[in-house]
């Protein structure tokens, strides 16, 4: 069994909530017996398979019962997953808003800071819904909001019990479920632009090794971590690469500039701690790699 691990953020840090980018609070204040957080624990997966390993092997008092609601966002209470947190819309202040990606499109929804604009998640209904891949939108109105621990800062003293997460370990994260449930081994991870389209130039594609291992992660790490073993081309991939039947059509995901470029720089400065030997055997491609939580019961 794969162990899960319980929530991190306990409900009184909760209360610090921030968007990373201006400090604005997201989480309203307690106001009599409403509106205050009192429970947090783990966000259970939306696949069976998840599901069962997370019932059987908690180490601990039953955290996820066997029970839809258990899974679904509820007031007063944060599911809390390893890149994300699963909150219900009443607890959250005014600060935050739900709008569409672009003016042409009101199925593509984000959750997005009000005071700086900054995009801190998607809107969730449950666990099922936060398993959806990037860009898989929900349909109809969401009573919970799906927030990107990587857009987040919780400062209920002087550090900042989120300033580890990063885009690229988010997306690792994601690439590591697909890979993993649905056997998607391509992608193709494009910069959206200002107006909502993707930028053909700003593209990296990958192709997928291994998911399974574990290796330094810096050329000074003294300890090992669970990485995405991955090959990566900038830009379109050569006529001669071009997938030979739909099944191997890449994935496309359509990233935020500064996710995406998070990302490129995190293929980059991992692929330098291969030796040169490994470069450009894949007629172009680069060896790299991405950490990633290898535990995530949220996404």
């Amino acid at each position: 069994c794969r162990p899960v691990r319980p929530a991190a953020l306990r409900p009184r840090d909760l209360t610090s909530l921030c968007c990373r980018f201006c400090d604005a609070p997201l989480v309203r204040e307690a106001t009599g017996a409403a509106g205050a957080i009192t429970q947090s624990t783990p966000l259970p997966s939306g696949l069976l398979d998840e599901l069962s390993d997370c019932l059987m092997c908690f180490d601990g008092p039953a955290a996820v019962p066997l029970e839809s609601a258990a899974a679904c966002a509820k007031p007063a209470r944060c599911l809390e997953g390893e890149t994300s947190l699963l909150l219900h819309v009443s607890d959250l202040r005014n600060t935050v808003t739900v709008v569409a990606e672009d003016a042409e499109s009101s199925a593509e929804r984000e959750v997005r800071c009000a005071r700086c604009e900054s995009v801190l998640g998607r809107p969730a209904n449950d666990a099922a819904s936060a398993a959806r891949p990037m860009g898989d939108a929900i349909a109809g109105e969401a009573e919970g909001a799906l927030l990107f621990k990587h857009k987040l800062a919780c400062r209920p003293s002087e550090a900042d019990l989120l300033g580890s997460n990063s885009a690229a370990w988010h997306v690792a994260t994601l690439l590591a479920r697909e890979v993993t449930t649905r056997s998607v081994h391509r992608f193709e991870l494009c910069a959206r632009t200002g107006s909502g389209t993707a930028q053909s130039w700003r593209s990296v594609h990958l192709l997928l090794v291994s998911w399974d291992s574990e290796a330094a992660t810096s050329r000074n790490a003294s300890s090992l971590h669970t990485v995405l073993k991955l090959c990566f081309q900038m830009g379109n991939p050569s006529q001669t690469l071009h997938a030979a039947t739909p099944a191997d059509t890449p994935a496309r995901w359509v990233l935020h500039l500064d996710d995406w470029e998070e990302v490129v720089a995190a293929l980059h400065a991992n692929a330098e701690l291969y030796p040169d030997e490994y470069h450009r055997i894949h007629r172009g491609y680069l060896t790299s790699m991405l950490p990633y939580a290898a535990h995530d019961f949220a996404l």
